[in-house]
């Protein structure tokens, strides 16, 4: 091992499969709060993929700034979320994903705090088309909520105990698609919101975050997407916006009243829609649907400031960070246009094709590859890379999330933390 790899060990106590933690005085740091000054709460943190996490890291490897590595109950496809000093995680197991799971992890040591296992409501054999627990949870005070594909939705708070359970393919059916669920769950004021789209009659459902109760569902006609609702605004004037099956829609958050709706595009089935400032950005799998709109929060239509007509998004969704807007493509090519005026200002292939989105973190934009390789360059008009970071894993990444000091990379049955915690002292007592 080279001198500047840091020293590992195993914890003390049972952990989640296998766990490298760093011991404590091998590198210097200095002594620190260890309170995390942000939370990555939801699929894309706050569904822009911006991250104002503080000291991220710039380089690691399987022998450098590796803080952590556990296996975890079960593969899943959803990304890590981060609530205070705690990583959530879900999971289904067993050959038809008979139960589904939840895990809660520390943050700091990769030590597991509790886990929440339930039996699936519609078991499935695994295969390698449909989801599995492909939606990744959503954060707030009170607890977390976890959706999964077989149609059961539960509330848990931070300390693990269920506040509600509901199976909502009782009420709304299985889910009818060739590919699953995908949609994650967002946060409204006082609700959840639910897009349950698929090839038979879809909707988008609010339920009560305080009780699981049925708020209010909006239908939509039959379609396959995996895009994510986004909810933008506050208080009564805020909307739900969900693309997918072949156009844009704007929901009132708090009643599912259609207030708009835009049409054209072309596969835009997978990648969510992103807000930064007043540019909402919708990516899609075919050329010409790429497409970035002025939005002014009205009840209207938002309207169409420019088209990225040579750029296709694959399966992770657009970033709009630093004055520019990042689409990335199944074949691993990196397109940058303006923010303003949509100008391309460059396009470069990058380590590896992605499934988990971008992420701008200040004068940084980190591209995760699907296979380990991480892409790190400056947020600037020319195309200038800083470091490309190599760590292997066992199967495909499929999310992040973004804590201070750290990402934390899942990749199926995997998740990893990549950066070192301040308090290094502290983090090796705690495993004593």
């Amino acid at each position: 091992m080279s001198q500047l790899a840091p020293a590992i060990r195993r914890p003390a106590r049972a952990s989640v499969g296998r766990a490298i933690v760093v011991a404590a005085g091998l590198l210097t740091f200095a002594l620190a709060d260890t309170a995390f000054a942000s939370n990555w709460p939801g699929f894309r943190g706050h569904g822009d993929s911006i991250a104002v996490a503080r000291d991220l890291p710039l380089h690691w490897s399987a022998s450098s700034n590796l803080a952590w590595r556990v296996d975890l109950a079960g593969p899943g496809q959803s990304s890590p979320i981060v609530w205070g000093d705690t990583v959530y995680t879900t999971s289904a197991t067993g050959p038809r994903k008979e139960d589904i799971v939840v895990q809660a992890i520390h943050a700091a040591t990769g030590l597991e705090r509790w886990r929440h296992t339930r039996p699936s409501a519609n078991p499935e054999a695994v295969s390698e088309t449909r989801s599995h627990a492909a939606p990744t949870p959503v954060a707030a005070p009170e607890g977390l909520y976890a959706l999964f594909e077989s149609g059961d939705c539960f509330a848990l708070d931070h300390a693990g105990q269920v506040r509600w359970h509901r199976n909502l393919s009782t009420e709304f059916g299985e889910i009818s698609s060739n590919h699953g669920l995908g949609g994650s769950p967002a946060l409204a004021p006082d609700v959840l919101v639910l897009a349950l789209d698929q090839e038979r009659p879809s909707c988008v459902v609010a339920l009560d975050r305080s009780t699981g109760a049925t708020r209010w569902r909006t239908p939509r006609p039959g379609r396959t997407a995996w895009s994510s609702p986004l909810v933008v605004g506050d208080g009564h004037t805020a909307q739900v916006i969900l693309s997918g099956g072949g156009t844009l829609n704007g929901y009132l958050a708090r009643t599912g009243e259609p207030l708009w709706s835009v049409g054209g595009f072309v596969r835009n089935l997978v990648p969510s829609p992103t807000l930064h400032a007043a540019l909402l950005v919708v990516g899609a799998g075919s050329k010409g649907s790429n497409v970035a709109f002025d939005w002014t929060g009205s009840t209207n239509a938002p309207v169409e400031r420019w088209r990225a007509d040579d750029v296709a998004s694959g399966f992770a969704s657009p970033l709009a960070h630093s004055g520019r807007v990042y689409f990335v493509g199944t074949a691993g090519v990196l397109a940058c246009r303006d923010a303003a005026s949509g100008r391309p200002l460059f396009e470069e292939r990058v380590a590896q094709s992605s499934w988990a989105s971008p992420v701008g973190a200040g004068d940084r934009i980190y591209v995760f590859g699907d296979r380990g390789a991480t892409t790190v360059l400056r947020a600037d008009d020319r195309f200038l890379p800083l470091a490309t970071n190599e760590l292997g894993f066992a199967s495909k990444v499929v999310g992040v999330a973004v804590s201070d000091g750290a990402f934390l990379i899942r990749a199926y049955g995997e998740l990893a933390r990549l950066g070192m915690p301040r308090d290094l002292n502290r983090v090796a007592a705690e495993t004593e």
